[in-house]
């Protein structure tokens, strides 16, 4: 298995900020700056680290990356 890691920027979730309703469209404006091609372009292999991260991938994304424990849980059997 190999990994690469993308410069990307924030996910716009940051937290709880992404979940407050007068942050909404600065945190989907965020999400779509800088996630929604690396996620659209990579869905099958990416991965990510942050609760928040997967949440507003799930989110905007139309999916769940899964954390990268999971991925080597899942290899290990």
């Amino acid at each position: 298995m190999k990994a690469v890691t993308l410069k990307q920027g924030c996910c716009g979730m940051a937290g709880t900020y992404g979940h407050e309703s007068e942050h909404q469209r600065e945190s989907k404006g965020l999400f779509d700056m800088s996630w929604r091609e690396p996620a659209r372009a990579h869905r099958d292999e990416m991965m990510a680290t942050g609760y928040s991260c997967r949440c507003q991938t799930e989110r905007f994304g139309g999916f769940r990356p899964p954390h990268p424990v999971e991925v080597l849980a899942q290899a290990l059997g």
